[in-house]
């Protein structure tokens, strides 16, 4: 058995060419049996076809410069400049584990920091939020989504996880499906088809946009 420095190093490795490889990265993600490994640098499943469907969502949406909130390993804010998006990513602190994804740095735009402490300005730098896979049962996506409400800026708010499932919490899923905030907030929500997922997982993309006034 390896040593635990050797293994970490080794994924490591691994993970810069699965970086640069997105087809290698497809076929590896297609077997459940290295699911951990998978995840462990991105929650959602690393397939060309997701990738095409987030591109093209982002690009429909005339997304630009991208906040990546909680963006763990960094591989998805990594895939976002490759697609052409000014893309940085924030691991927020109060949700990191020393050990977890969050250690792990795929992205030099990537960055520690806590998304409750920026300030309206730094926030303002960016045109979309973009959460994906959200701490379960913790506020964090929800929060997002009400300073996404609350700043002209900022266009869309971007969500990828389960609906009602193990990412993020109730009060999300209610505002965004209910029918008569979105309207009363002159919003429009666009959900493309589940994403590709591993067995038991249904990862959804969903798009809160401002409409123009």
């Amino acid at each position: 058995m390896l040593n635990k420095g050797i293994e970490n190093v080794l994924q490591f490795r691994l993970s810069r060419k699965l970086l640069v490889n997105l087809e290698l990265f497809d076929r590896i993600a297609s077997s459940d049996e290295i699911r951990d490994v998978v995840t462990r640098y991105s929650w959602i499943k690393p397939t060309i076809k997701n990738y095409d469907l987030i591109e093209s969502a982002l690009k429909e949406h005339n997304a630009n410069k991208i906040l990546d909130i909680g963006c763990g390993s960094g591989y998805w804010t990594y895939q976002l400049n490759k697609m052409g998006f000014d893309a940085e990513g924030i691991k927020t602190d109060m949700f990191s584990a020393k050990d977890g994804v969050d250690s792990i740095n795929l992205c030099d735009k990537c960055r520690y920091g806590d998304f409750y402490e920026m300030s309206d300005s730094e926030l303002c730098r960016y045109d979309t939020f973009y959460v994906s896979w959200p701490p379960y049962q913790l506020p964090l996506a929800t929060d997002v989504f009400k300073k996404f409400l609350s700043l002209d800026n900022i266009k869309n708010y971007v969500f990828i996880g389960e609906l009602g499932g193990c990412t993020g919490d109730t009060e999300l899923y209610d505002l965004i499906m209910d029918s008569q905030f979105i309207n009363d907030n002159n919003l429009k929500v666009k959900e493309y088809f589940e994403l590709e997922s591993f067995s038991g997982i249904h990862d959804y993309l969903i798009i809160v946009q401002k409409k123009e006034s």
